[in-house]
């Protein structure tokens, strides 16, 4: 245990030495040899670590000298990171002119705490990631890089802030933040218009905990060039409909990935009823117009009775859909019609029954074959704990039978501990791969 503790710290001098050298930056005069003599003594340390976890058990002197050792290794620690961020700076004041001039591209690496302020010497940056730092914000000087283009921050856990004058870097590009847990969005978020890709937006409330300084679900309207992936975080604490329909999401054409989260990440002064909150969710969630190229959608922890069933069925390029966690949905909403939906997964939702709602399709239907579900593939459910009944009683439309779900092959059922039986549609596929586990009153 403590000898895992000292290993660990030998390692980052090891490292952290091996980085100096390849990196050629000259240390200070004789940190060299303090380093290497460190280095001998926790190996010497190491070496006598073989039995001493055994012996603390019935030797006090022993277990105390241990429990001193790893103080020491966490002081060491210390030491490390402050003398890695005092290195980062020396290098940043210490740099030529001209290659200051030059740098277009830098990458931190290693748990550092603090970017130096000077970073803002390196004018003509185009792009700057940190991995692994341990720094809880970025300065605000590194809003004075305004040719920077790729701000990337990877495995920089402690991350909850970024510079409040971010809206200055008018031609930034990609803006990534993985693993980290970001309080708010600066006001002025809304200026990088050039965006293409933002990890995650994160929704604060209009007047709310973090004030004039945070932005609200608005801040998305300009940001048009988006592309790829968006998780939107915080929609719990939109509670105006003018702010859904004004972040006009629906412009944003390049977006084929899109998570929506209806968390509230802050505390409300005033608690609203089960009620207050439902009808506000509804009606923010209607007010919502997703962009139209969809081809994966997840929705986390919506708190309405219904699941968009205005806009949802609109989405005629999904292939992928998640309803996670939508613990007061009642009703199933009409997927049926999603002529491309491949993969469909729903999980905690307070449905009792899932019958031709489901399908989408009316008996007066005249449009062409009638056909629910014409590309789903895959479909799960899981702990639906109020699910009783499944069954589909509509068989034709008009004049046509209905299809239901014909290339479906998987078809799983977890922790639906009231569900009773299966539609008789699908349990005469002879090559449905059906897996059904924990679902006591089921065959």
């Amino acid at each position: 245990m403590v000898d895992a503790i000292v290993s660990a710290v030998l390692e980052r001098l090891i490292s952290t030495t091996v980085g100096e050298a390849e990196e050629q930056v000259r240390l200070v005069v004789g940190v060299e040899q303090d380093v290497e003599k460190l280095k001998r003594n926790f190996r010497a340390i190491q070496a006598v670590l073989v039995d001493a976890e055994q012996k603390q058990v019935k030797e006090e002197t022993v277990r105390l000298w241990l429990d001193q050792l790893k103080d020491a290794s966490y002081d060491m620690e210390d030491v490390l990171d402050e003398w890695i961020t005092a290195r980062l700076k020396l290098q940043i004041e210490g740099a030529p002119h001209q290659r200051k001039k030059k740098l277009r591209s830098l990458l931190i690496v290693g748990p550092i705490c603090e970017i130096p302020k000077e970073i803002e010497n390196f004018m003509y940056l185009r792009f700057l990631k940190l991995s692994k730092a341990e720094i809880v914000e970025l300065p605000e000087t590194c809003c004075e890089l305004f040719n920077l283009q790729t701000l990337e921050m990877e495995d920089c856990c402690n991350l909850k802030r970024l510079p409040q004058e971010i809206g200055k870097l008018v031609n930034l590009r990609y803006l990534i933040y993985n693993d980290s847990y970001l309080h708010y969005l600066p006001r002025g978020i809304e200026r990088l218009t050039c965006l293409r890709t933002l990890s995650e937006f994160v929704v604060s409330r209009s007047g709310g905990k973090y004030g004039s300084k945070a932005s609200n679900l608005e801040g998305l309207r300009h940001l048009n060039h988006l592309r790829g992936f968006l998780a939107i975080v915080g929609l719990g604490n939109v509670k105006d409909v003018d702010e859904a329909k004004n972040a006009e999401l629906e412009k944003k054409k390049n977006l084929f990935r899109l998570e929506l989260w209806f968390n509230n990440k802050e505390e409300e002064e005033e608690e609203e009823s089960m009620e207050e909150n439902q009808a506000n969710q509804g009606a923010i969630s209607e007010a919502l117009q997703l962009p139209p190229n969809l081809e994966s959608l997840e929705i986390w922890e919506y708190k309405g009775k219904a699941v968009f069933e205005n806009w949802i069925v609109s989405l005629n390029k999904l292939k992928k859909l998640f309803l996670i966690n939508c613990y007061n949905c009642e009703i199933m909403p009409p997927l049926g019609k999603l002529p491309l939906l491949e993969s469909l997964k729903i999980r905690n939702m307070n449905v009792k029954k899932v019958g031709d709602e489901f399908l989408g399709i009316k008996s007066n239907h005249s449009s062409g074959p009638a056909i629910a579900f014409p590309k789903l593939k895959h479909l799960k459910f899981m702990k639906l704990s109020e699910w009783e009944e499944w069954d589909f009683g509509i068989t034709r439309s008009g004049k046509e039978e209905i299809t239901i779900m014909p290339q479906l092959n998987s078809l799983e059922i977890i922790l639906c501990a009231k569900l009773k039986s299966l539609p008789d549609q699908l349990l005469q596929r002879t090559k449905l791969n059906l897996n059904v586990s924990l679902c006591p009153t089921l065959f």
